[in-house]
């Protein structure tokens, strides 16, 4: 898991340009900003992509159950 969350935020970094109204993405350079180290940043960010795409699956299924 630890892989693929270093995988998805490497992609993520990588194409900041196209992820700049991301809340992850602001989120990781909200917290480089703050003095963390790459890594630590980098899988803080993780944890909060991680956050967001659990709540908007639980949302589409909440609907689905309705």
């Amino acid at each position: 898991m630890r892989k693929l969350g270093y995988e998805v935020m490497e992609s993520v970094n990588k194409h900041q340009k196209l992820y700049a109204e991301d809340p992850v993405c602001i989120y990781f350079l909200k917290k480089r900003a703050e003095g963390k180290h790459y890594l630590s940043a980098m899988f803080a960010a993780y944890n909060k992509f991680l956050r967001v795409y659990h709540f908007g699956v639980s949302s589409v299924l909440n609907e689905a159950e309705v």
